[in-house]
């Protein structure tokens, strides 16, 4: 068994986050401890009420070690570190969210100093309007394999010496210094699986193949398997960067022969290795149907007995093998954002592509700009593009229809509340992104649709509903 909790002997001290919200969003605030490393849906989680001055406390009365927690009010959320027995105290203006987060108490210097980081290296701004596709054929020159080694080495070291320079002014615990530490090592190989696909993209070269060091420095990392038991920011970051950098783009397309190989070559016999393999087959399972995915969920059988990886493995396989083509799709009522019931009966006549998505999932946000494209294309034609998002906060996923490319004349959207609601479980949908293409009868495709970057073949599966 895979153990996100480990146990421990006698009784945890009592964890606290209390604090004080200026400008509240919402009337919530809430503390989600741990995901699921498959789904990705959250462990636990602790909700608070504001009181009429905008305080709150949040308490855990069973932290088993020190671990990264994501606090969430309104669309905002930041990540904590807490150590079992912190007393840690929060101010912050929910109108300028990441600039007034100030922590005091046991703890404070860690988690002010995760904010600090945060404003010097990841606040990126949003882009105001999608990104314009990239002309086909052979572009500029990339950043040679040396250009790119000694970019991430001097970004490295700006890194390491903001955390010194911290550390000098602000003392951090062992055990955070060493968490700090490891994440910068985690974020810088994370990047450098993006310099082949990067590169092949820009220079227009599919087949160029990957640099000896993008590999190498993956080898290099610390632990993996202790850094997802702490539910680390690094190693999401590695785990979703290979996923979408590697294995989703991987020329030729990996197999169910030579992934298990691949992945221990690149992670050793790992419990991370295994999760890549699950999720792997979840991602299968949702593009491919359970035909295809069945040889990877075989290998992934020999790889491990966890349960808590195959556990939504199997239970997918066996919800999807009742999507045939031909069947009605399921209906459901949801709310949009205004408030006003969604039925995917109300398109009944026309062709719904249903794209089940979340604020929080890097990978659906990255479909967007193409989803947005493919509205475009088909405009004016009897075609719904019905967005559904399985976030657990209301405030999220309003947030992230703010941003470009989500909302259009022929989008529509619906709030889930989670994937333990009829919508997510009517269709099935334990990890996303995941797609759908129902036709004017209201009954679904044949198999998983295709993803919006899927290009032409996503326009041809629109078409051939449309009955062109």
């Amino acid at each position: 068994m895979l153990l996100l909790h480990a146990g421990f002997a006698g009784a945890a001290p009592l964890t606290v986050v209390s604090g004080h919200i200026d400008h509240p969003a919402g009337a919530r605030v809430a503390l989600f401890i741990g995901r699921h490393p498959v789904t990705n849906a959250p462990l636990r989680s602790s909700w608070a009420e504001l009181d009429a001055a905008g305080n709150f406390q949040l308490t855990i009365p069973d932290l088993p070690f020190s671990q990264i927690v994501e606090f969430a009010h309104g669309g905002e959320t930041a990540e904590l570190f807490l150590t079992p027995g912190d007393q840690l105290q929060l101010s912050v203006d929910a109108g300028e969210f990441d600039e007034t987060l100030h922590f005091t108490g046991s703890g404070a210097n860690a988690n002010n100093y995760l904010v600090a980081y945060f404003l010097r290296f990841e606040d990126i701004p949003l882009p105001t309007t999608p990104p314009a596709p990239r002309p086909e054929g052979p572009g500029k020159p990339w950043r040679t394999p040396q250009q790119e080694i000694r970019l991430s080495d001097s970004l490295n070291q700006i890194a390491r010496t903001f955390l010194r320079d911290y550390a000098a002014k602000y003392p951090l615990p062992t055990d955070f210094s060493r968490y700090a530490r490891d994440y910068i090592i985690f974020e810088s190989a994370a990047g450098s699986l993006w310099y082949p696909y990067l590169r092949r993209k820009r220079e227009g070269n599919p087949s160029l193949a990957a640099p000896d060091f993008v590999f190498d420095n993956l080898r290099k990392v610390p632990s993996l398997d202790s850094a997802m038991r702490r539910n680390s920011g690094g190693w999401n970051a590695i785990v979703e960067c290979y996923e979408m950098a590697v294995l989703w783009n991987a020329t030729p397309p990996v197999t169910a022969q030579t992934l298990p190989t691949q992945l221990t070559a690149h992670f050793g016999r790992t419990h991370t290795r295994d999760v890549m393999m699950a999720r792997y087959c979840m991602v299968q399972l949702n593009r491919a149907g359970p035909g295809q995915a069945q040889p990877f969920i075989q290998a992934l059988q020999r790889m491990t007995s966890d349960t808590l990886l195959l556990g939504p493995v199997q239970r997918m396989y066996q919800r999807k093998l009742k999507f045939s083509g031909g069947q009605p799709a399921p209906d459901f009522t949801l709310r949009d954002a205004t408030g006003k019931e969604v039925r995917l009966s109300d398109f009944r006549g026309k062709v719904v592509y249903l794209d089940f998505w979340a604020s929080w999932c890097g990978p659906c946000l990255l479909e967007m700009p193409a989803s947005a494209r493919l509205r475009e294309k088909f405009a004016g034609k009897d075609v719904v593009f019905l967005y559904v998002s399985v976030d657990t906060k209301e405030e999220a996923w309003k947030a992230a229809l703010a941003k470009p490319g989500l909302t259009g004349a022929n989008a529509h959207h619906g709030w889930a509340q989670g994937f333990e609601t009829p919508a997510a479980k009517a269709y099935s949908v334990e990890s996303i992104p995941a797609y759908f293409i129902i036709d004017r009868q209201g009954r679904l495709q044949k198999g998983p649709a295709p993803r919006p970057s899927a290009g032409q073949a996503t326009i041809d599966a629109l078409n051939i509903a449309l009955g062109k």
